[in-house]
């Protein structure tokens, strides 16, 4: 399976995200949000998620998801929602395309 985003990427080196996050909402951002948030539970993680900026937990219990074809943690779903995170663009087209049929 192709991952959306590696982890080692969002969380071990911050400069991923910070160079594809953005001020502005995109074309189908609500659409990959409810799309990563609809994923199917593959593993839980023993604690909570924190916000990388913030260090706030973000409150929901860290799975790890998937769609048969990608896999995620389940709080890429929050950055996108509250940071306007880029995905890959492959990932993105890939869902859209799902989403209109």
């Amino acid at each position: 399976m192709k991952q959306v985003c590696s982890s080692k990427d969002l969380y071990i080196n911050s400069n991923y995200i910070k160079h594809h996050i953005g001020n502005n909402h995109f074309t189908g951002q609500q659409q990959i949000v409810e799309y990563l948030k609809q994923g199917k539970c593959i593993a839980s993680a023993a604690g909570r998620a924190k916000d990388i900026f913030t260090g706030k937990t973000i409150n929901e219990e860290l799975t790890f998801m998937t769609d048969g074809k990608y896999e995620w943690r389940s709080d890429i779903a929050y950055y996108v929602e509250k940071y306007n995170l880029r995905l890959s663009k492959d990932f993105e087209d890939y869902v859209l395309k799902k989403r209109k049929n």
